[in-house]
């Protein structure tokens, strides 16, 4: 339900934020996917193949991410590379909304605002999330001059990896 919700995570910088924010997002999705099946049992569906595939696309993809990743729990549906599907999910839901006639002209202006005060809060906690990160890939590139025994990547055992090649090399399992 993460991922269906995640459209909403605006990566907020103190960790109970971002905890809460990921129960936002649960609780959201949970509700969009109660609607989408509801849509189906009242024959949306039929009556509009097009838009249901639509909102069904990113919702069955969610289905697939949550069992591949269910080893990170809910946190799993908060990641970039996935949440390219999930931003369609509003969109369609305006589009059918509208369609059911439970959406009025006059009412996108909320949804606009809501929108974009949403997506300023994901811009502004990303550009400080992005420009620690630079000062910390800047500091510990100063280090790696001055000590090439410092690490660049420094998240990510490399040893194993490094071990493990060189065994499927001598074994000829792989080839360079």
């Amino acid at each position: 339900f993460t991922f269906v919700g995640s459209f909403i995570y605006v990566n907020p910088p103190e960790q109970w934020l971002r905890l809460a924010n990921i129960v936002v997002c649960a609780l959201l999705g949970l509700g969009i996917t109660i609607y989408w099946v509801g849509l189906f049992f009242t024959g949306y569906a039929k009556k509009r193949p097009f838009l249901y595939s639509l909102l069904s696309l990113p919702i069955l993809t969610a289905l697939v991410i949550s069992y591949s990743r269910f080893e990170s729990k809910a946190a799993g549906g908060i990641a970039p590379r996935y949440m390219f599907f999930s931003a369609f999910i509003p969109i369609v839901l305006i589009l059918i909304l509208q369609d059911k006639g439970l959406l009025k002209p006059r009412q996108l202006k909320t949804v606009v605002l809501a929108s974009l005060t949403i997506w300023a809060f994901s811009f502004y906690f990303s550009l400080l999330e992005f420009q620690k990160m630079n000062q910390d890939i800047e500091q510990r590139i100063v280090q790696w001059k001055s000590d090439d025994s410092t690490k660049l990547v420094y998240y990510a055992e490399v040893e194993p990896n490094s071990e493990i090649r060189r065994w499927a090399l001598e074994h000829r399992i792989i080839s360079e």
